[in-house]
């Protein structure tokens, strides 16, 4: 990858790899756009759906773009104002709006993206790394009750919960499995090399 030309980073990650963090700390150094909720905010804008509806329903199941899509096909309030064609809506119709948010500020300007299957999304862009993040689960359990204050059953369900959703949605929309490493230029085991050694490592890649 170039960084002397415009790119695309996509890191997808497990839930608990603190992946978020590690892909803001990127684009913080690269002077680059995360682009994350903008992703949200987009959407939000063109379904006039509130971002913290969208948060909240993106880590249940069924799919968040089929939560979307039946919130929209049975939303009097929506049906009265619509933005899109909410009675047709579908999730693979949602899942495009997504798509085309993500690539529009891709055309724009070089940027950092999380999540959303952006390693499907870019993968036939010509300046791109994919990347994926994963962690041991007894990592993830102590991130997850770190992060959100909760139980360590807790924590494991909602691992469970939001690995169950993402590892549907990707099959949905790309017919692979989410953690094929064939799916990434790169895995990195957090646990392995740490937060702070992720970072590092991943910078020193980007920037050769």
């Amino acid at each position: 990858m170039d960084t002397q030309q415009k790119f695309v980073i996509t890191i997808n990650r497990q839930f608990g790899t603190n992946g978020r963090q590690i892909a803001n700390q990127i684009a913080a150094k690269l002077g680059v756009k995360i682009v994350d909720r903008q992703i949200l905010s987009g959407l939000a804008q063109k379904i006039n759906l509130p971002e913290d509806d969208i948060q909240k329903m993106e880590r249940k199941k069924p799919t968040f773009w089929e939560r979307v899509s039946y919130y929209y096909r049975n939303s009097p309030a929506m049906i009265s104002t619509p933005s899109v064609d909410l009675m047709g809506l579908t999730s693979s119709q949602v899942y495009k709006e997504q798509v085309d948010i993500m690539r529009s500020i891709a055309e724009e300007e070089s940027c950092v993206v999380v999540g959303r299957l952006g390693f499907q999304v870019f993968k036939d862009h010509p300046n791109h790394l994919s990347i994926f993040l994963f962690s041991n689960e007894e990592d993830r359990v102590l991130k997850v009750m770190e992060m959100y204050g909760i139980s360590k059953a807790e924590a494991l369900k909602q691992i469970k919960q939001v690995d169950d959703a993402r590892e549907e949605f990707t099959r949905e929309f790309t017919g692979r499995e989410r953690n094929d490493a064939t799916n990434y230029d790169l895995a990195i085991n957090v646990s392995t090399w740490g937060e702070q050694g992720t970072f590092d490592l991943l910078m020193s890649l980007v920037e050769k």
